[in-house]
This record gives C-alpha cells, structure tokens and sequence, in this order.
C-alpha cells in the first residue's frame, strides 16, 4: 500500500491518497473507499 499526498492549487485543500500495489486508489479521504479487493 502506498500513500500519496494531493494538495490543490487554488485552495487550501490537501488529502492523503491510499493506492494498492497495482496504483489503484483504496482509499479517498471524504469521497471514497473501496471494500473488498476482488479474487484474481
């Protein structure tokens, strides 16, 4: 799991964005989390 870090610009908005091994995001502070990985 890797976690990257978005700030804007034109706000004070910051998140801290969490992605899987593949850079998919898991998790979206506010907006977004997914549940369950699916089987491969």
């Amino acid at each position: 799991m890797r976690r990257y870090r978005h700030e804007s610009r034109d706000s004070d908005f910051t998140a801290e964005i969490e992605v899987d091994a593949d850079g998919w995001v898991t998790h979206y502070p506010g907006l977004f989390e997914r549940l369950a990985v699916p089987a491969r």
